[in-house]
This record gives structure tokens, C-alpha cells and sequence, in this order.
């Protein structure tokens, strides 16, 4: 294994014979199995063991649970045999496949974006009788977002082999699945043309996975380690039939036709139900092995063997099997020295997936969207000129443009240099940390060889000793080097996801590299140095980089773009420990699993609980144990999982919203509010573009006024308030602020008289000079003086109203607040911007009350694969849970059915044990975070009429869920409940009489 090592080690500066992938597919497709049987072919593992021992999944809950948790690394090597078109002698070259096995479940998106973001390529694993699933729809999608190139393998034929007894039917669902993932490529493609306002160009949506063309499509069984791809069975046939090799590899799929008599391939049939050329020429020969094995016909096997030329033992072949799980055995051993699986897929990779030369070149600039606007060269001289040309008025200003025109220069020159992949010497050096990962162990280079040959040895059956020490996880960062290269001893800049070249003192640290490290899966190799185009763990950076980070040679470097999130932190978990005199190791135990995991977010609140946020249940078990035992190392109490609610107002006729009061507390402001619900496709639209829409009101940013002026989500904010209607169109110059954070789902309007825009400064306004003030010197109204002296107050204000709301202290949603009036009492009283800032949130607070108030709700898009005799209880199980049932349809092929819903979060735990307990462990729910809807409950409706008392009784609290879960909340709390301590009661009677 060391000379393996020394070869990637030495591979990776032939930066074209380099391929970083990650492997993305739903949970239980096959991921982690499919790798498994790619590091077998390393002879990492035993070809025996792929597929059982889950060599990447080194985390003792993983095995337990048997998901993957977490995006591990490794690096491979593979011989590829070049062949010559001229039909020449091929050639041998070998490739270094840097894998990352990503995980599945929709609580670790995070992690698949993190590998996303570090590679060029993905294989996406479906399964062949599931289809394209849930969490395959969303790994395309990030993929997409990601611009990385993509392969299609569709695993576990087999098991469609034992369902399906005819080939063509065997067929139509393989040819279903890969135009589903075509269809699926081809709608974010133009979701994504009409979002940004480009013209939709004609694109096949055939284009993307194409078995014959493209040949980026693989057929296999990853467990029992057999694959093939169309150009395997073309290359067969070609010598069989003496036709080029060419043609069939392009009619081997789709609708093409082979016509006997005339040796000639046709595009309609000759007779009816005639079978394409792939069922006719791949699936029956397979079928025939499998037929031939399982009815112990050993004279035809021992010629198929021949036929074939492979190495298998005579005494095998003769062998008669005896029940179905040796033949089965016997029919695997077959196949897969016939169709290795890592041959195809790995040849797929070296030829359909591009090197990160090629890779950089089409998408860095998106990566690094700062570098997208740079002049060329040749303009260069031009920039230069007119920035000299006018004479500064100060030294600062000089320094400022000398500073500028050095940015410039050197952001171009790095600009060619990531389009090149350069790894020069003398190059510029940029890195990328997608995530921090922690490590058990730091090895010297003799241990991690050491380390690496005990690990081989056990992972192959033979006996180690357990040396193994309780000792605290090391940080390290998981790394993709895009220029230069990175070594030991290096002086690196950690510049934070904020940071700002024109602030250089904030976001931004130096330190110098540690120690760098080879990823092989859960041991690490050091190395001393890393070239761009390369993965790498790189050491020293524990206390200075929190999840991601930029590394670069220079305080000039830009940084790069934040990476696209599917899934974000939903459940909260109260946390203490069980001895109080822990609590520091907790603390410290906390931060360190913040830096670790992409997607935790902890906090600490006002309170002083401790609470970390997490994506899911899988999630937040996860999370307990590595404080548990890696990180704090301490006992812990941990509270019920506990699930954000938000809070918000509809229009009720009967119920109109009402202009509501609040003074100063000297009592010499009057401030008028109102209000308003907020129109659904403004506060959805506000929601799911809150990243774009904090950079865009954040100082901090280095954008100038044109760019700020340019920004898509102002322009398309803007649109949103056209659409909810000439009223809303209306309001946009009156919009204040958002909130709460400044880019939150809420709206202040401003409705002042005579504050108007000449004085008053609009959230696009902000956006664009986030740093200007309104002169007030032209300014003859006092009162107008005296709104703009405390304007940042009336903001404030707004912002800590909606932060908390008055049900249950949860923010917000879909909420607007109209300031209608502010008077001044007495012109001369001073009144201070904290007194603004109170009142203003006391006014919303009391509008909000006097409206109809609704609770809002998270919830799951659920999906249920189930056969017709457990739809009953499957339907009973998610009505108790109050899950709205969108669809119910029966997948074609499989005779399964399909139920679609929405499942409030709140609702979802221990959902799955429930599932799987109703229907006898067939049925697994398919679950991704869908969207935020109102609950429709009035949580304080009041029984009044004759008709409403004699339907409900006076007791309906006792079945208001939403006033139910305020309860519960303001209780964890610590609000005031108001709530009947005794329902029923006697009076206590002594049993005897005083004498």
C-alpha cells in the first residue's frame, strides 16, 4: 500500500490525470456499498467484504444505523487502458480518483453540499425498482447548483431481475428512471434561465444522461460488485457480428432494432412486440446466466464460461447449488468477473467527468463571482490611466485608488491563474474549506503508515489488538487547493465567509499551516505539500475557521461564493450538564461542535440555556452523541426535541385590524401603528432568498453603488410587490425596513405624513448607499428634523417586535407594520432613540394582538412507497399525525403505491418507528423540509353564540392544538400560562366534629 500511496502522492501534479467526484444518491440506494467495491479495487479492502463492511461509514452509528452520516474522503488509483482510434497498441495511463462519499438523508444535505462544492464530478446512484426518490430530486438539484458534471448509475438490476420475469419489462423501467433524471436536469435548467431573465434556449431534454452517446450512464448491482455500460457489450458484439464498434455502441439504447436476415439495425420493428437491441443483446444474455445458474444446467454454464474466457475454478462451475441463496452466490461470482463494476464505473469517470483543468475553466468564475466582472488584460493599462489621471485631493484618497489599482492587478492575474489550475511555483495559492472535520487522531508520518497497514489488516478479518484512547476530536479542514499549492510551514490568510478586502483587519486571520494530510477514508496520511486540483485535510486551523472558510497567500484574495443549502436548522435542544461544575466543558464542547458540523447552529439564550438547532431527529441524535463522547466528554440532561413556530396575522371580516397607540415613556411621542397581513408570494419569495437579501443590506460587503444598483433580488423584490397588486406595487417606496435581522419575512411601511421620500430613506435606498445620511440642514420642519434624527429607532423598534412575537415569543412571518402617525407633544422634550425603540415595538406588538393571530407551522414534503395491503394503516398513521394527503397513485411497473403529503414537523417524531411498527417494517417515509403554512386554528376563540356552545361546549381550549403548543412553549419559556390549575374539585371535609 505504500508504493499506492506514493504514486497518488506523486500523481497528483499531472493535474489532467486527476478526478475529484463524490457519489450523491437517495438513502439506500447504494452509495456507500458502490464504494466500497471502487476501494476494492485498491486492494484496500477484500473484494469479499465490499458491499458488508462499509468501509467509508467509520462512525459507530453509522454502522449501527447503516446510513451514512457524514462526507468521508479517499483516494484511489486506477489503470486506464487508452485505446487508439487508428487501432494502434493502447496505451496504459493511471488516474487519481479522489472520492467523497456523501450522505443521503435529507438531515445531512449539508454534508452533500460541502462535497458538491470540493469536486468537479458525481456519480448519482438510483435505484432501479425505486426509482428516482426524494432526496434524488434534491442532490440533482445541488448538484446543478454546483455546476459539476454528472454520471448515472442505476443500481440493484438484480433485485429488478427477481421482480421483473420478462426483460422488456426489465427495460421500461430503466429507460423510465433515465428519462425522469433527464426531464428533472432539463426543468432546473430552465427554472434557472427564467430566474435569472436569460432566454431559454432549445435544450434536448434527452441531453444529459445518454447511455449510448455519452456513454455517462452505468448498469449495475454495486452489493454483488457486477456493472457494465453499453460500450462494454458493443466492444463483445463488434468482434461477434464483425460490425464497427461505433455503431452499435450508438443502437445498443433506445428504440433500435436488429434484423436478423438482413444483419442490418433498424428504428421500427420488423414484427410486433419485437425487443429493442438492448433487451435482445444485454438483458436476455444476463437473464439466460442467471436462468442457467438457477436451474443447475451445468453443461451450458461451463460453455458459457468458455465463451466468456473467464477465470473461474472448473469445481465451482461443476458444483450444483442447492438452495436459492447459493445459487444466487454462484450467479454473483459469475457476473462479476464477466462485468467488473469498478472497471465500468471508473472508466466512466476518467472518460465522461472532467479533470479540474477542464473543470476550473467552466466554473470558477461562478465559485468566485467577484472575479466575474474583471477587465482583461488589455484593459488593464486603460483602469490604470484613469484612476492615476485625476490628482488626489488627499493622501487618504491616494492611498485608497493605490490600494484599488493593487487589488485589481493582483485579482487578474489570480483570475488566470484559477482558469489554468496552476500549481506553479510561483503561483498565487487558494484554497477552499467546505467544512471542518474531526478526527480521533493526528498521526506523524511513520504512525499513519503504520496505522494505515493495521487498519487494512482489520478490515480484511485478521485479528488486531484495541489500543484505542478516550481523548478529544481534532479539527481539521476539508480542503480543495484551486491555485498554487499548499505546504507545511506555509503563511496562510483565513478569510472568513464576510470578509472584506477594503476592511482587512475583520474576518480575517494568519496563522500557518500545521501539517497537511492525504484522506484515506478515517486514517490520514501527512503530506508535505498539496498542488491545485487536489483534496487535502489541512491542519492548525481549530480555533480560527467556523464551518467554511477561504485560505489564500494574499489579504487581497476574493472569497468564495456561500454554497447552496437544501435543508436548514428546524429542531431546537435545550442542553445542561448533569453536574453544574461542568458547564465550561460543555461550553468549550459546544463551540468545537459548531466548527465541526456544516449544519448545527448553537446558541446560547437570554436565559442562559444552552440550545443547538439542528436538521432533523437523525440529525440531533447525532449531534447529542458527539458531544457526549467526542467533544464535551460529560453527561448530559438534554430536553425534548423542540420545533420553531412562527407567528403571524390573517385578514378576518370579522375581526378588522385597528390602528393601535404607544407613547415614549416620557409620554411625549405618540406613535400610531397598524397591521397588515403581508401577500403570500412577498413573504415566500422573502424567505427562500434571505442569503441574497442579507448581502444586499449588509455595510459590510465590498459592492459599489452600480453593482448594489444591478443586485437581482432588490429588482425581483420589487416584482414580487407588483404582483400582489397596484396597492403593494405602491408601497415599495414606503417600505422601510425587513425584519427581523434586516432581511427577515416582515414588512414596516412608512405612512408619516409629510416623512416622504425626499427625507425618509426606503429599504432600496439602503440597499444601494447603505452607508449614507440625509442632510437635514435644508430641512425647515422641525418634526421632519426630529423623524430623521430617530429614524434608526422606529427600525429598531420593528426589528425587536419581530423578532419575538406577543403568542409564544417565536418570530414573526408574514407580517406588516404601518407606522401611520408619529406626533411630537412637546417639541422641545428630548426624546432618545431607546425610547423610540420601545414604543415602536410595544405599538406592533399591540397591533399584532388587536388582528386575527395565527400560529405558522414547518412542515415535511412526505413521501410513502407502499404495497395496497398497508395502505389503511399507512393512511391512519399520518392522519393521527395531521398530514395533509396530496396524491395517492400507483407506480407503474411495480404495483407499489405512491402517497405524497405534507407533514407538519412538529408532528414528525418518532414517525418513522410508528411507520414501519403499522406496516410491518415496509414501509419507509421519504421526508425534506417543504415550507412554512399557517395553521388555521384561532388559538383564543371564544365560545359565544347559543349554536357554538351547544356544538363545542365552553371547554374548546381543551382541543385547540394551537393553543396547545403555545402553552408548551411559553411553559419551556418561562412566560405566564393562563391556565386552570383545577378543572374539577370537592371541598375537604374533616371526618369528625369539633368537640
Amino acid at each position: 500500500m505504500n508504493s499506492a500511496i506514493h504514486k497518488i502522492i506523486s500523481n497528483q501534479e499531472e493535474t489532467k490525470n486527476v478526478r475529484n467526484i463524490c457519489i450523491l444518491a437517495h438513502i439506500d440506494h447504494g452509495k456507500t456499498t458502490l464504494a466500497d467495491q471502487l476501494i476494492s479495487s485498491n486492494r484496500i479492502i477484500s473484494t469479499h467484504l465490499a458491499g458488508k463492511v462499509r468501509y467509508m461509514d467509520s462512525r459507530e452509528d453509522e454502522q449501527d444505523k447503516g446510513i451514512t452520516m457524514k462526507s468521508s474522503a479517499i483516494s484511489l488509483l486506477h489503470p486506464y487502458i487508452q485505446r487508439d482510434p487508428q487501432n494502434g497498441p493502447p496505451s496504459l495511463d493511471e488516474y487519481s480518483i479522489n472520492l467523497i462519499d456523501s450522505p443521503g438523508h435529507v438531515d445531512f444535505s449539508m454534508e452533500v453540499s460541502s462535497a458538491a462544492r470540493l469536486t468537479d464530478g458525481a456519480i448519482v446512484v438510483v435505484d432501479a425498482v425505486e426509482g428516482v426518490s426524494t432526496q434524488t430530486r434534491s442532490v440533482l438539484y445541488q448538484a446543478y447548483k454546483e455546476n459539476i458534471e454528472l454520471t448515472l448509475v442505476v443500481n440493484k438490476i438484480d433485485k429488478l431481475m427477481h421482480l421483473k420475469s420478462d426483460p422488456m419489462e426489465c427495460f421500461m423501467q430503466i429507460e423510465r428512471i433515465i428519462s425522469q433524471t433527464n426531464v428533472l436536469m432539463s426543468n432546473y435548467y430552465t427554472k434557472d434561465m427564467v430566474d435569472q431573465g436569460k432566454e431559454i434556449e432549445d435544450i434536448d431534454s434527452e441531453n444529459f444522461f445518454q447511455p449510448s452517446k455519452k456513454g455517462n450512464v452505468v448498469f449495475s448491482c454495486a452489493y454483488d460488485g457486477w456493472g457494465f455500460r453499453v460500450h462494454d457489450f458493443a466492444r463483445i458484439f463488434s468482434k461477434v457480428f464483425g460490425m464497427k464498434e461505433e455503431i452499435l455502441t450508438q443502437t445498443l439504447w433506445g428504440r433500435f432494432y436488429y434484423n436478423a436476415k438482413k444483419k442490418a439495425i433498424k428504428t421500427k420493428p420488423n414484427k410486433e412486440n419485437q425487443p429493442p437491441m438492448f433487451v435482445t443483446f444485454i438483458l436476455k444474455n444476463i437473464y439466460d446466466v442467471y436462468n442457467v445458474v438457477i436451474e443447475n444446467e451445468i453443461e451450458k454454464l461451463k460453455k458459457m464460461v468458455i465463451a466468456l474466457k473467464l477465470e473461474i475454478s472448473p469445481k465451482l462451475v461443476a458444483r450444483k447449488t442447492e438452495d436459492e441463496k447459493s445459487s444466487y452466490e454462484k450467479f454473483a461470482l459469475i457476473m462479476r468477473e464477466w462485468l467488473p463494476l469498478e472497471r465500468s464505473v471508473l472508466d466512466t469517470v476518467v472518460e465522461c467527468l472532467p479533470s479540474p483543468l477542464d473543470a476550473q475553466r467552466n466554473r470558477i468564475l461562478q465559485l468566485i463571482p467577484e472575479l466575474h466582472e474583471l477587465q482583461e488584460k488589455e484593459n488593464e493599462e486603460k483602469d490604470t490611466t484613469q484612476t492615476t489621471a485625476v490628482a488626489p485631493s488627499t493622501s487618504e484618497d491616494e492611498h485608497a485608488k493605490k490600494f484599488l489599482v493593487e487589488m485589481r492587478n493582483y485579482r487578474r492575474e489570480l483570475k488566470r491563474q484559477l482558469l489554468k489550475c496552476d500549481h506553479s511555483d510561483d503561483t498565487h495559492t487558494l484554497a477552499f474549506i467546505s467544512k471542518m472535520l474531526a478526527v480521533d487522531y493526528l498521526p506523524s508520518v511513520f504512525e499513519a503508515k503504520e496505522r494505515f497497514k493495521k487498519n487494512q489488516t482489520e478490515e480484511n478479518g485478521d485479528d488486531a489488538e484495541d489500543e484505542s484512547v478516550q481523548e478529544k476530536d481534532h479539527l481539521i479542514g476539508f480542503a480543495r487547493v484551486f491555485s498554487g499549492k499548499l505546504r507545511v510551514g506555509q503563511e496562510i490568510h483565513v478569510l472568513g465567509p464576510r470578509y472584506n478586502p477594503h476592511k482587512p483587519d475583520q474576518y480575517r486571520d494568519v496563522t500557518t499551516i500545521t501539517s497537511l494530510y492525504l484522506m484515506m477514508g478515517k486514517d490520514l496520511i501527512p503530506v508535505q505539500e498539496v498542488p491545485a486540483g487536489n483534496l487535502c485535510g489541512v491542519g492548525g486551523l481549530e480555533k480560527l475557521v467556523l464551518k467554511t472558510a477561504t485560505l489564500s497567500s494574499s489579504a487581497f484574495a476574493p472569497i468564495f461564493s456561500a454554497m447552496y443549502f437544501q435543508a436548514h436548522p428546524i429542531i431546537k435542544i435545550a442542553i445542561e450538564p448533569q453536574n453544574v461544575l461542568d458547564t465550561p466543558k460543555l461550553a468549550e464542547g459546544l463551540q468545537l461542535l459548531n466548527r465541526a458540523d456544516p449544519s448545527v447552529l448553537v446558541f446560547t439564550q437570554h436565559t442562559g440555556e444552552h440550545v443547538i438547532m439542528t436538521a432533523g431527529e437523525v440529525h440531533a441524535e447525532r449531534c447529542i452523541r458527539d458531544l457526549k463522547e467526542k467533544f464535551a466528554q460529560i453527561p448530559l440532561v438534554v430536553s425534548p426535541p423542540l420545533v420553531s413556530f412562527r407567528e403571524t396575522i390573517v385578514e378576518d371580516e370579522n375581526n378588522p385590524t385597528k390602528d393601535r397607540v404607544a407613547y415614549t415613556a416620557n409620554r411625549q411621542c405618540k406613535i400610531t401603528v397598524r397591521a397588515i397581513s403581508v401577500p403570500q408570494n412577498i413573504s415566500t419569495f422573502i424567505s427562500n432568498n434571505e442569503v441574497a437579501l442579507e448581502k444586499a443590506v449588509a455595510e459590510d460587503f465590498d459592492l459599489d453603488i452600480a453593482e448594489r444598483q444591478g443586485l437581482p433580488v432588490l429588482h425581483k423584490l420589487k416584482e414580487e410587490f407588483e404582483k400582489a397588486g397596484p396597492k403593494w406595487a405602491k408601497e415599495w417606496d414606503n417600505l422601510w425596513s425587513l425584519g427581523p435581522r434586516f432581511f427577515g419575512p416582515n414588512l414596516f411601511l412608512n405612512h408619516i405624513p409629510n416623512y416622504e421620500n425626499a427625507h425618509f430613506r426606503s429599504i432600496s435606498e439602503r440597499m444601494i448607499h447603505p452607508s449614507a445620511r440625509v442632510n437635514t440642514q435644508n430641512i425647515q420642519d422641525e418634526s421632519v428634523k426630529k423623524l430623521i434624527h430617530l429614524d434608526g429607532g422606529f427600525v429598531g423598534g420593528f426589528q425587536l417586535a419581530t423578532k419575538e412575537g406577543p403568542l409564544c415569543a417565536e418570530p414573526m412571518f408574514g407580517v406588516c407594520f404601518a407606522i401611520k402617525n408619529v406626533e411630537f407633544l412637546d417639541m422641545d422634550t428630548e426624546i432618545t432613540s431607546g425610547q423610540v425603540i420601545s414604543a415602536v415595538a410595544q405599538a406592533c406588538k399591540r397591533a399584532f394582538n388587536s388582528s386575527a393571530r395565527r400560529l405558522v407551522e414547518a412542515k415535511y414534503y412526505c413521501e410513502l412507497v407502499v404495497s395496497q395491503e398497508y395502505i389503511g394503516p399507512a393512511c391512519t398513521v399520518l392522519k393521527q399525525r395531521r398530514a395533509n394527503i396530496l396524491e395517492q397513485d400507483i407506480e407503474e411497473g411495480t404495483g407499489q403505491f405512491i402517497i405524497k403529503c405534507h407533514l407538519p414537523i412538529v408532528e414528525s417524531f418518532g414517525f418513522s418507528d410508528e411507520l414501519r411498527n403499522a406496516t410491518s417494517g415496509e414501509c419507509t417515509p421519504n421526508i425534506v423540509f417543504s415550507h412554512w403554512e399557517i395553521l388555521d386554528v384561532d388559538p383564543y376563540k371564544k365560545m359565544i353564540t347559543m349554536d357554538e356552545l351547544e356544538e363545542f361546549g365552553d371547554v374548546e381550549d381543551k382541543d385547540n392544538i394551537a393553543l396547545q403548543y403555545i402553552n408548551n412553549i411559553r411553559k419551556r419559556k418561562g412566560l405566564m400560562v393562563e391556565e386552570l390549575l383545577v378543572d374539577e374539585g370537592e371541598k375537604n371535609r374533616n371526618l369528625s366534629k369539633k368537640k
